[in-house]
C-alpha cells in the first residue's frame, strides 16, 4: 500500500517537470538493492519559475537516481536523491511577437483546461488524484496518518546531491544608438539591427544538501535521546 502511494507520487511529481512520454517507476522502490534510475530526461520549462525574466531553451537531466530504503524510515538510514550531468539553458525574455502568441497560447490552453476540467467535475463528480488520498482514509493517510508521518521521516532523512551542474544564458543585445551618431553604411545598420548575440554560464562541480536535526550532525535522525557525555556534532557548511 505504501510503495504504491511513493509510486503515485513520484510519477506525478516528475510529470510536472519532465518531458516524458512514459516514467517507468518500479514498486519495489523499499529493496536495498533497488533503486529508482532515470536517464537523459528533457525538462519541461516549468522548472523556471514564471518570476524569474528568463525562458527554458533547453534542459536536460543525464541521470536521475533515487535510493529510498525502508531503513530511512527508522533513521539508521537516509533517503539519497542524485542528478548528475544537469544542463539549462536559458534566454532573457525580450517579449516580442512569438513570445506574446506562446503566452497567449499557454494561458488559452490553461483555461479550456480549467473549464473542462469544471465540467466534468458537474457532469461525473470531483476527480481525486492518484497520488491523493479519499477522504474517508484521511486519518491514516494525512499529515498525522502513519503513511504521513512515514513521508515526513524521508524527508527529514533526505539527502540531495548535484553533479556536473551546468546552467547558460544565451541571447540577443541590442545596443541602444547614441543621440548624435556619426552616418554608416547600409551593412553597419543591417548588422545593428540583428544585434550582438552573447552567450554566458558557469559549471558546478557538485552539490549536496542534507537534513539534519538541530544539533547539525548528520547521519540520521534518531528518537532516542542522546548522551549528554562525549557529545560529536558536527556543522554543516
Amino acid at each position: 500500500m505504501l510503495e504504491g502511494a511513493l509510486k503515485s507520487w513520484i510519477i506525478y511529481f516528475l510529470g510536472q517537470y519532465v518531458e516524458s512520454h512514459s516514467v517507468n517507476v518500479s514498486a519495489k522502490l523499499w529493496q536495498s538493492s533497488e533503486r529508482l534510475k532515470l536517464e537523459n530526461l528533457t525538462l519541461k520549462a516549468s522548472v523556471v519559475p514564471s518570476w524569474l525574466p528568463f525562458r527554458l531553451k533547453a534542459g536536460f537531466i543525464g541521470l536521475f537516481e533515487a535510493d529510498l530504503p525502508i531503513s530511512a524510515i527508522f533513521g539508521s538510514a537516509s533517503a539519497k536523491i542524485k542528478f548528475q550531468d544537469v544542463l539549462l539553458v536559458l534566454s532573457p525574455l525580450q517579449h516580442d511577437d512569438e513570445e506574446i502568441q506562446e503566452e497567449i497560447a499557454a494561458l488559452v490552453d490553461q483555461k479550456m483546461a480549467r473549464l473542462e476540467q469544471d465540467l466534468l467535475e458537474r457532469w461525473n463528480g470531483p476527480q481525486i488524484p492518484e497520488y491523493t488520498v479519499p477522504h474517508e482514509s484521511e486519518g491514516y493517510f494525512g499529515t498525522d496518518g502513519w503513511i504521513g508521518r512515514t513521508m515526513t521521516k524521508l524527508i527529514d532523512n533526505l539527502q540531495v546531491d548535484i553533479r556536473n551542474l551546468h546552467i547558460r544564458v544565451e541571447g540577443t543585445w541590442f545596443p541602444s544608438s547614441p543621440l548624435r551618431s556619426p552616418p554608416k553604411s547600409a551593412k553597419t545598420e543591417q548588422g545593428k539591427n540583428e544585434g550582438v548575440k552573447f552567450a554566458a554560464g558557469f559549471t558546478l562541480g557538485a552539490l549536496s544538501a542534507v537534513t539534519t536535526p538541530s544539533n547539525w550532525r548528520i547521519g540520521g535522525f534518531d528518537e532516542q535521546p542522546e548522551p549528554t557525555t562525549q557529545e560529536n556534532n558536527h556543522l554543516v557548511m
